[in-house]
């Protein structure tokens, strides 16, 4: 269908029982004409046309592809497509690093021909991710919420919450490190930390997390994690444009808040662009991490790992394909030692003859691979196709043989957690 032709020639039909006067905010149906009679709409005119009132009223919701414009407009901004092998930037802009430092301040439009950056600006904007959604629950979201208006002891049973489930599950947050800017930052809204958006949506994020962790537990009201949510989105671009790394920790947040909370951009296309993302930067590499220092190679292992037991669960789940292939992996898993024995130049053995913090971690990876295994050996029907009856017998049972290894070494004794939370 020609869609000029179809604003530009045809009259709209002349009012009647059936075809009243639509409102007068709802009367600028095509856009306006230059002297020579061309049109001066521009495309993201046209866009905002065919989404905002092809259909009978007014709707913002995450089916009219808001939500999925705006995350997509961030991710592509980081990309070079002009570089060779289509990778992501190596680093980090003196300007970009500023922005990390100190408070988001709305940029002025890089490119103004952009079609997502018109959306973005006139749609969008910086509101609250949970005003364009218009759910009922949350109407008026106050972005003058501060740090230290929370209770101690409130912010410690949230904490506690994410790091039995959520850090668990998918360890790369450094707890030490993330405990110590949080009590900072709440003695101090003027320390230097403070100002750093990336940190910011960290501490927001996890909080959220948290939060509606509990209320999957309690059966409470969502109405607090979908504050300290909607509190974070507020440092999202800024947050997204602090590199590659911090851009792809930002995505995984929002999946492990999308595992409970069904704000937001779906948790099937957030494993997808974060594993996207991952893949470009070729975290999934064993070459990307010789030239690092220890503990930077071993928090951007956890990072990748967790995104791949992510996109397992998410998959399988939902019986989609797998995001990142096992093939492709070259990278050994994170190792098993906790923060404080990680050095520079080196990991420091262990003092005691407890297990470490990533030891359930790395279990629970080695139960995704399994699973992996399973889905791509056992249930892909071109893998069956090339087996034989006796050579799917065979694999079969060796997948039944690794998960019996798998329940012998189980770690021992398992954490003693206080709080009774679901894992997924």
């Amino acid at each position: 269908m020609d869609v000029d032709n179809l604003t530009a020639n045809q009259s709209p039909p002349a009012p009647s029982k059936e075809h009243p006067l639509p409102p007068p905010d709802t009367q600028h149906i095509s856009p306006t004409l230059d002297i020579a009679g061309q049109r001066t709409g521009s495309l993201a005119d046209e866009l905002r046309l065919l989404s905002l009132e092809a259909a009978a009223e007014r709707y913002l919701g995450s089916s009219s592809g808001l939500s999925f414009a705006k995350l997509t407009q961030t991710v592509l901004q980081r990309l070079s497509p002009d570089q060779e092998g289509f990778m992501f930037d190596g680093g980090v802009t003196d300007n970009q690093q500023q922005s990390c430092d100190s408070d988001p301040e709305p940029d002025p439009l890089s490119n103004s021909n952009s079609i997502f950056f018109e959306m973005n600006a006139s749609l969008t904007g910086l509101l609250p991710l949970n005003s364009i959604f218009g759910n009922p629950v949350v109407e008026d979201f106050e972005d003058s919420m501060g740090l230290a208006l929370l209770d101690p002891s409130h912010i410690n049973s949230l904490l506690e919450f994410y790091f039995a489930h959520s850090h668990t599950l998918y360890p790369f947050i450094r707890k030490s490190e993330f405990e110590a800017v949080l009590w900072r930052i709440y003695g101090d809204p003027l320390d230097p930390l403070a100002q750093s958006p990336l940190w910011q949506f960290r501490i927001w994020m996890v909080l959220a997390i948290g939060s509606t962790t509990y209320c999957s537990v309690s059966l409470m009201d969502e109405t607090e994690p979908l504050q300290f949510f909607n509190k974070a989105m507020t440092y999202f671009e800024a947050a997204m444009g602090c590199g590659d790394l911090a851009g792809l920790e930002v995505l995984m947040l929002q999946v492990s808040y999308s595992f409970f909370n069904k704000i937001g951009p779906n948790t099937w296309f957030l494993v997808g662009v974060a594993a996207r993302m991952a893949t470009g930067m070729g975290l999934h590499t064993s070459d990307v991490y010789q030239t690092l220092a220890v503990d930077v190679a071993e928090q951007q292992k956890r990072l990748f790992f967790s995104l791949y037991m992510m996109d397992r669960v998410v998959s399988l789940a939902l019986g989609r394909p797998f995001a990142i292939q096992d093939d492709d992996i070259t990278v050994e898993p994170f190792a098993n030692a906790d923060d404080a024995n990680i050095q520079p130049d080196g990991i420091v053995a262990a003092s005691t003859l407890e297990a470490s913090t990533m030891a359930v971690p790395l279990h629970i990876l080695a139960l995704r691979r399994i699973a992996s295994d399973i889905g791509s050996q056992v249930h892909s029907q071109n893998y069956s196709k090339r087996q034989s009856p006796e050579a799917r017998e065979e694999t079969i049972q060796k997948l039944h043989r690794r998960l019996l290894e798998w329940r012998r070494s189980m770690p021992f004794p398992l954490p003693d957690l206080q709080s009774k939370v679901p894992h997924l």
